[in-house]
């Protein structure tokens, strides 16, 4: 629920003489969603503040408003051909030759191929690191291949379009 704290003017006549007064109220807005259309419900609910004539009522309004969902339309762009994606293997763990038999996998996949090496660090979870541009090629391959990888763009610049690095959780 979202509310807003309003200032307004509220115009009181007594016997016959206009007594203008200001008062703050609460503006609240709680959404409610019913099918497909999102309803919003706006109240404002005044009471008069300062100084205010002793015989005066507290008034209410209400306001209503509908607003309706809007789809929105997004545009992707093709996934790159394997053959149009160099990719490099490496690895975090201890266990021989993995990067190498990934490698092997992409390559018969018909992605471009760096040779598998070994990576610095051990990892707990294998991570995709990607260049600009090559999320969804880098999904693909996480989703075919690697699907408990994290999928990250990379900080700085790769000599290859998709890094992975294989990490203690890679399962062949």
């Amino acid at each position: 629920m979202f509310t807003l704290k309003v200032l307004f003017w509220a115009v009181i006549v007594f016997g016959g003489v206009v007594v203008l007064t200001k008062g703050i109220g609460w503006l609240a807005t709680s959404p409610t969603t019913t099918g497909a259309a999102a309803v919003s419900t706006t109240s404002l609910v005044a009471g008069a503040t300062g100084t205010a004539p002793t015989t005066s009522t507290a008034s209410t309004t209400t306001t209503s408003s509908t607003t309706s969902a809007v789809a929105s339309t997004t545009t992707t762009e093709p996934v790159r051909a394997p053959e149009d994606i160099r990719v490099q293997v490496l690895n975090s763990t201890t266990r021989a030759k993995i990067a190498a038999a990934l490698t092997d996998v992409l390559a018969s996949a018909g992605y471009q191929t760096i040779d598998a090496d070994n990576y610095s660090h051990a990892l707990d979870q294998s991570t995709v690191w990607y260049a600009p541009g090559f999320e969804s090629e880098a999904r693909v391959i996480v989703d075919a291949y690697i699907p408990d990888a994290v999928v990250q763009e990379s900080p700085g610049p790769l000599e290859v379009d998709i890094l992975v690095v294989i990490g203690a959780s890679y399962q062949e």
